[in-house]
């Protein structure tokens, strides 16, 4: 059975159809997420589980696999023998694991499996992929070992199949091909301008900011640090806790010019910033963080907690960020915080608030200054109809 976590959804953080890889995943085009609501159709669906791997932000969990279960299942063993769910018991001529597709192993896994321990893999079952329903296990699995740069390939178990008709020969890598971007007219900027809005509001509904450096135990590993009820839902999904994983293993230090530092991320600062907040309020992993003091409030950014997915990037209203790969593992392994912007607080000449100052001049926080643009293109010099507030 596949269950759905809707609130670790891009589509459902951003209000708008933001992610599409689940759909592009699913062999049996069993998933929808129309109306930014994630649903699976359960008569389409045969449980493959390729779902699980290919969601950047774990939405999709199955009920017999899960890639950190494996892991600790397949710890200390050099080797380990699999089949899939497709394969009669009676036909192993030795005991193996069952997974649900041999697609699963993509190369975040095969790095984290060597980095445990595990030199061989011996599959079962592969030759029957053609008859399969998913029909992409080797397709997939061929993918993975291509993709795998040289070096990598140091880093990854030896995969052996047990049939002569098998066909795990590396498939050319394939490019991708960046979408292109979408015109934007009035109605599509409108429809931005409001779900910034309405972004706007609920993060000024909640009467703090989403969580600070200085509620977080920093001797408290990450994945279980961030599933407390004040991190709103924060998770590390299973995918990235296998890239730490094995970054931080003893295989890989005696090499650092493995290319895994590819998976990791971190956000730059480029422009300037209000600290709104909607970045930290909706990073779906807390990589994101706003710290406030009594005389200023900090951006700051955890590389370690990063998945790439962009959603910040996309949703700054200010433009204000950017995403880069990281070079130094370092900054992940020692769990580095960077400040991105800092910004010192002032009370609004208008409403009387807290604001953060984004430029020296500045008088009135953005609510106010925005409110009194809105209020000029509307009304002009006609006072009479303008909102007036205490002390303007």
């Amino acid at each position: 059975m596949i269950s759905i976590h809707k609130e670790r959804c891009l589509n459902d953080r951003h209000r708008v159809e933001f992610c599409h890889i689940c759909c592009e995943t699913c062999p049996q085009d069993a998933i929808d997420i129309s109306n930014l609501s994630v649903r699976v159709d359960a008569k389409q669906c045969d449980l493959c589980a390729l779902c699980i791997t290919d969601c950047p932000t774990e939405v999709f969990t199955h009920e017999d696999f899960s890639p950190m279960d494996f892991l600790m299942q397949s710890k200390d063993k050099k080797t380990i023998k699999l089949h899939c769910k497709f394969m009669k018991n009676h036909d192993l001529k030795q005991e193996s694991t069952r997974i649900p597709c041999h697609g699963l192993l993509d190369h975040r896994l095969l790095a984290a499996l060597h980095a445990s321990g595990v030199e061989h893999i011996h599959l079962y079952g592969i030759n029957q992929c053609k008859a399969c329903p998913s029909r992409v296990g080797n397709d997939r699995l061929s993918r993975t070992l291509s993709q795998m740069s040289p070096e990598m390939q140091k880093h990854s178990p030896c995969i052996h199949t047990n049939y002569d008709d098998a066909d795990l020969s590396l498939a050319a890598t394939t490019a991708n091909t960046p979408s292109p971007e979408r015109p934007t007219n009035r109605r599509s900027f409108l429809n931005k301008v409001a779900d910034i809005s309405v972004q706007t509001a609920v993060f000024s509904a909640m009467n703090a900011l989403p969580f600070t450096h200085s509620d977080c135990n920093e001797k408290t590993d990450i994945s279980s640090a961030l599933k407390a009820d004040q991190y709103r839902k924060k998770h590390i999904p299973q995918t990235h806790q296998l890239a730490l994983f094995s970054l931080d293993s003893d295989h890989l230090a005696v090499n650092n010019s493995a290319n895994i530092l590819s998976w990791f991320h971190e956000i730059r600062p480029q422009g300037i910033c209000d600290v709104c907040g909607i970045c930290a309020l909706h990073c779906p992993t807390g990589a994101l963080l706003i710290e406030d003091s009594e005389q200023s409030l900090d951006v700051q950014h955890k590389p370690a907690a990063c998945i790439g997915c962009g959603l910040c990037v996309s949703l700054c209203p200010m433009q204000s960020l950017r995403l880069d790969g990281v070079d130094d593992n370092a900054v992940i392994t020692e769990n580095q915080v960077f400040t991105l912007f800092h910004c010192s607080q002032k009370r609004c000449a208008a409403c009387g608030g807290i604001f953060a100052v984004s430029g020296l001049g500045d008088t009135v926080c953005p609510s106010c200054s925005n409110e009194k643009h809105i209020e000029d293109d509307i009304f002009g010099e006609r006072g009479e109809f303008r909102t007036h507030k205490p002390g303007r």
